[in-house]
């Protein structure tokens, strides 16, 4: 799910917007797959919390993330490619967290 999220986000073509939202679906797969699924009342903090406290990821990485996917979705501003490439780097070190068997 996060290889497929990064490839979204490498697509220059595709509007900065979507490939954030979309990324942020892939990673919400991939925390399924990795055992923390998404519930249905969940906002993307809830989320981000419950994947740091099982996952024991960091929170310099989510967090920032949330942040760029809360943007993407929800603002009325311009989502650019500086807001893409924060999206790619977080998924790229959520791999790495998450391991290689997660990432598929």
């Amino acid at each position: 799910a996060l290889d497929a999220g990064l490839q979204e986000l490498s697509d220059t073509d595709r509007d900065p917007r979507r490939a954030v939202i979309a990324c942020w679906v892939r990673l919400e797969q991939a925390a399924a797959a990795a055992g923390t699924p998404r519930h249905a009342g969940d906002s993307p903090t809830d989320l981000v919390a419950r994947l740091l406290a099982e996952q024991r990821l960091d929170a310099g990485v989510l967090t920032p993330f949330a942040a760029v996917y809360r943007q993407a979705r929800y603002a009325t501003h311009t989502v650019d490619d500086q807001m893409r490439q924060q999206a790619r780097s977080a998924l790229e070190r959520l791999r790495v967290d998450l391991g290689a068997g997660v990432s598929s």
